[in-house]
C-alpha cells in the first residue's frame, strides 16, 4: 500500500515537472519574439526572403529560429546554435553577412542577454564567401512598426 502510494507520487511529480518544462518552453520563446524591419532582400539558411517588417519567433526552447513576415507571406524557420557576446545588447540584434549584394542570416542577439544564436553558413553562402569579401551589417529593433 505505501509502495503504491510513493510510486504515484513519484509519477504525479513526473507528469507535473514535465507540464511545467512544456510551459516554461513556451512562455521562454513568447517573451524573446520581437518585431525587426529588414531593409534588404535577405537569406534565411536557402531561402530568400523580401526586405520588410518581420516578427522574430525562438521556436524549441529556441535552437529554432522562425522568421515570419508581417503578412504572413513569408515565413523561413532555421536550426542555429547557441552564441555568446561580451556586449550585453540594449537593443534586440540581427546579424548579416553581406557578399557584393547578397545578405545572409548568420546570428540574433536578445536586448538583455549575453547569449545568442549563430546560423552555419549555406553552400550557396560558402560560395559567395569564395568569390566576395565579407562585410558584417546588422539591424536593430530600433523602429517600431
Amino acid at each position: 500500500m505505501k509502495y503504491n502510494r510513493v510510486r504515484l507520487f513519484g509519477l504525479m511529480s513526473l507528469i507535473a515537472i514535465g507540464a511545467l518544462t512544456l510551459v516554461s518552453d513556451e512562455v521562454y520563446a513568447q517573451s524573446m519574439r520581437f518585431s525587426i524591419k529588414i531593409p534588404f532582400d535577405f537569406c534565411v539558411g536557402s531561402q530568400n526572403l523580401p526586405a520588410g517588417w518581420y516578427e522574430v519567433r525562438p521556436l524549441s526552447a529556441g535552437s529554432v529560429l522562425q522568421f515570419v513576415e508581417r503578412d504572413g507571406k513569408h515565413v523561413s524557420s532555421v536550426m542555429t546554435m547557441g552564441t555568446s557576446t561580451r556586449n550585453n545588447p540594449v537593443k534586440n540584434t540581427v546579424v548579416f553577412n553581406r557578399y557584393g549584394d547578397q545578405f545572409f542570416l548568420s546570428e540574433v542577439h536578445w536586448r538583455g542577454s549575453f547569449s545568442g544564436r549563430t546560423l552555419t553558413k549555406s553552400s550557396r553562402e560558402i560560395e559567395m564567401a569564395r568569390n566576395s569579401i565579407l562585410k558584417r551589417v546588422t539591424t536593430t529593433d530600433d523602429e517600431k512598426p
